[in-house]
């Protein structure tokens, strides 16, 4: 394929090799410019700005525009993720979306794997159904499927009229004695008054989700029962602490002119006193039909 850039294009071939093309027909140059480059097909590549993404069998190679290009190589994106590169079809499609600042390389299933471009940072999220394309029309970005059009909003996490589901891992803790786990924190802020399900562990300590008290209700609740660790009684709530927004009384600041909110999004922690012993501690978390902000996790350890 070829790969469009503001002053060159870049020829991929299936041969490991890169070649680039300036200049105006039929005054023509084209030069190689890398061997070692592996492209696993006809859409697995894109371009973004002046820098070209190309996704391998187990690499995500970079190739940044300069005056040489051999003298940098092409840069490796994927180092820490090779196995799920590895998972990706061999047609799959790589495309730029501009609004979220995010390459996404869609894979088989619903899969998609999204680097973010301001964070350098990989995520995995998962469709209900499988994902042919994505596209930015402007400021809104659609995802198109099999059976249907979609467009992602912020305030919606049901894909296909079935809830979408989240998850995420943090690093473990290893200690050379044994951890006395005393105490366990949690601090989100909420995107919407929506109801959502989940919980954070910390070894064997489950915490559920802070929730505020208006979100939850019976009727019309979807979240599942089994191993759902959100009280419906609110004497099972109470150890919620709100954290205060905006000041309002005797606030001198001009409202006209202004970009603080009035209303801001409420910061809920919940905190669990425990005794859990272990060698190492794993802290991760996993739920349903929400969206939010985590704040922090705090946990208090003595290493004994």
């Amino acid at each position: 394929g070829m790969a469009s850039l503001s002053e060159a294009c870049l020829l991929i071939k299936d041969n490991r090799r890169v070649y680039r093309l300036v200049g105006e027909f039929p005054e023509w140059q084209i030069t190689e410019i890398s061997r070692n480059v592996d492209c696993l097909g006809r859409m697995a590549f894109c371009s973004v700005a002046d820098a070209v993404f190309i996704l391998g069998k187990n690499t995500v190679a970079v190739l940044q525009v300069t005056d040489n290009y051999r003298d940098s190589p092409p840069q490796n994106v994927a180092t820490l993720i090779t196995s799920e590169i590895q998972k990706l079809p061999a047609n799959a499609l790589v495309r730029y979306v501009p609004p979220l600042s995010q390459v996404w390389f869609v894979g088989a299933d619903g899969g998609v794997l999204i680097y973010d471009l301001a964070g350098q940072a990989w995520y995995a999220r998962k469709f209900n159904s499988p994902v042919v394309d994505v596209f930015a029309v402007g400021e809104k970005v659609y995802v198109a499927k099999a059976d249907r059009l979609s467009r992602l909003e912020d305030t919606t996490f049901y894909d296909a009229g079935k809830p979408l589901m989240w998850r995420f891992r943090a690093q473990r803790l290893v200690s050379k004695h044994d951890y006395l786990l005393k105490r366990t924190e949690v601090s989100i802020i909420p995107f919407t008054a929506n109801l959502y399900s989940g919980h954070v562990y910390c070894g064997a300590v489950m915490l559920g989700l802070p929730m505020s008290a208006r979100a939850i209700k019976i009727y019309h609740n979807r979240s599942p029962i089994w191993k759902n660790r959100i009280k419906i009684h609110g004497a099972g709530r109470t150890k919620g602490v709100y954290a205060a927004g905006e000041r309002i009384y005797k606030n001198m600041e001009m409202i006209y002119g202004s970009k603080i909110p009035i209303f801001s999004r409420r910061t809920i922690s919940k905190f669990s006193t425990n005794v859990f012993r272990s060698k190492f501690l794993d802290m991760g978390g996993y739920g349903t039909m929400g969206g939010f902000v985590l704040n922090h996790i705090l946990i208090d350890i003595a290493e004994v």
